[in-house]
């Protein structure tokens, strides 16, 4: 009887995932791109964070301290994105020069696998922040969340790095 209650609830919160993910898709073309999962303020996946409260149901205390997380994320991942972004350009436009720099190249990979694994990181303690609010019941809903959302995301699975 729990497996069917885990079952059932699993395939509510999937469909809430894709009705939710479906109605913030852009029209006339595909998502902007960008760092895989949840975005803070918006973008592809911005209405994850209110099917999540409703999913989770947190308290008004807990929705307001998670936005003051999700607002963090958001001025700490901005830059840094910025900054992936800018040396993967670089990366780019160095790569079709006609004559390639070997030393510039590494260096700008270096630049943009630093500011990768500073959003992992940030996105990591937004996590074990953002969990820390969570009750246990709470925890164990978030887990099948992230389960089914990392099933519906398009690509390899595993987690992202």
């Amino acid at each position: 009887m729990r497996s069917f209650k885990v079952l059932s609830s699993t395939l509510a919160l999937a469909a809430l995932l894709l009705a939710g993910g479906a109605a913030a898709q852009p029209q006339g073309g595909p998502p902007q791109g960008g760092p895989p999962g949840p975005r803070p303020e918006g973008g592809p996946d911005g209405g994850c964070a209110e099917a999540l409260a409703t999913y989770l149901t947190l308290t008004d205390a807990q929705k307001t301290a998670a936005q003051a997380l999700q607002e963090s994320l958001h001025a700490t991942v901005q830059p840094l994105a910025e900054k992936e972004r800018t040396a993967h350009e670089a990366i780019r436009a160095a790569l079709d020069a006609a004559s390639r720099d070997a030393a510039a190249l590494g260096a700008l990979t270096l630049q943009a696998y630093d500011a990768h694994k500073q959003i992992k990181a940030a996105r990591d303690a937004f996590d074990t922040a953002f969990a820390a609010l969570l009750t246990a019941e709470q925890k164990a809903k978030l887990e099948c969340f992230k389960s089914v959302q990392d099933a519906l995301r398009p690509g390899p699975p595993g987690p992202a790095n």
